[in-house]
């Protein structure tokens, strides 16, 4: 799954709109702060963004059925992605247990072996390395 848009988040004080258009997020704040129908036409003049926006909010608002798919759309792909999220830190957590034991798995045989080219009793190698002895053997031929 590709996600091509940018979500862009930025914090709002409604109660701070400035009188006059003066800064980008007025109309923004214009949008959040109508109350009616007219003013959500008026404000949806100022940027297509704005107008897609209000579109969406009086579909919404329209139809209960709608606004209910909305919901359960959003809650699904939420699901999703905390899915996701859980079984890639699943992932890496397994991958890194699976390279430590095999990093120690290597380990413990390079001690065997060495300790085989000594002529050490298998019984002491299996004791020191957690070897079983058909592995110590295994490494002797």
């Amino acid at each position: 799954m590709e996600f091509t848009d940018l979500l862009e988040i930025r914090t709002l004080e409604l109660t701070k709109i400035p009188e006059t258009p003066d800064v980008y997020l007025w109309n923004w704040l214009r949008f959040l702060r109508a109350e009616t129908k007219e003013e959500l036409d008026i404000v949806a003049n100022a940027s297509p963004a704005i107008a897609k926006a209000t579109a969406r909010v009086l579909k919404l608002s329209k139809d209960e059925r709608a606004r209910l798919l909305h919901e359960y759309e959003v809650r699904a792909w939420r699901d999703e992605m905390a899915r996701l999220d859980d079984a890639r830190e699943e992932g890496i957590a397994k991958g890194i247990a699976k390279g430590l034991e095999e990093g120690e798995k290597a380990k413990s045989l390079a001690v065997a072996r060495n300790l085989v080219k000594r002529n050490m009793a298998v019984t002491d190698i299996a004791e020191i390395t957690g070897l079983s002895f058909d592995e110590i053997k295994n490494l002797a031929h």
